[in-house]
């Protein structure tokens, strides 16, 4: 199976576990970070909620990420 990680794709969804290991910071963290809007989250038909990965890449580089 390949790493879901090893693309760079900005637009790819990330689930808030994967963000927490990306970030290196706990699952809590990230859900605080979604809720105070630190980064932009995706909201999924179905109650389902993602983060894009140029988000991620945006709150690692210290940049707002451009939707």
């Amino acid at each position: 199976m390949p790493n879901r990680h090893a693309s760079h794709d900005p637009e790819e969804l990330l689930t808030f576990p994967e963000v927490a290991q990306l970030l290196k910071v706990s699952l809590r963290t990230v859900q605080r970070y979604a809720k105070s809007e630190a980064i932009e989250v995706v909201r999924l038909p179905g109650a389902g909620v993602r983060i894009r990965r140029s988000a991620v890449d945006a709150a690692l580089s210290g940049t707002k990420a451009s939707a």
